[in-house]
């Protein structure tokens, strides 16, 4: 299964995997996003504000954004997928 996000205002859409979802979803909690819940599709009665469905539920801008700003202060932490820093001291560097 798959998550389609979609924002209505600039008709930007994504497809994410759960696996991807969820772990963001988990990501974001730890660096302080606290889920404001989602608004119930139009043919829910019943909605328990859940995100790891895709039933068309919807997301306010203000939940939206700090989960972003959660996700973003992530970034800080997690290392850049090419970038591996290496210490040397003078006994490991090559000699000519």
């Amino acid at each position: 299964m798959s998550y389609d996000l979609s924002n209505p205002s600039t008709n930007i859409s994504r497809k994410y995997s759960t696996q991807f979802w969820t772990k963001a979803l988990k990501l974001a909690r730890l660096y302080g996003w606290q889920p404001m819940g989602t608004c119930p599709p139009a043919r829910e009665v019943d909605w328990l504000g859940v995100y790891l469905t895709n039933d068309g539920q919807e997301v306010v801008a203000s939940d939206a954004y700090t989960l972003a700003l959660a996700l973003e202060e992530s970034l800080k932490d997690i290392p850049e997928a090419n970038s591996i820093n290496m210490r040397f001291n003078e006994a490991s560097q090559s000699r000519n």
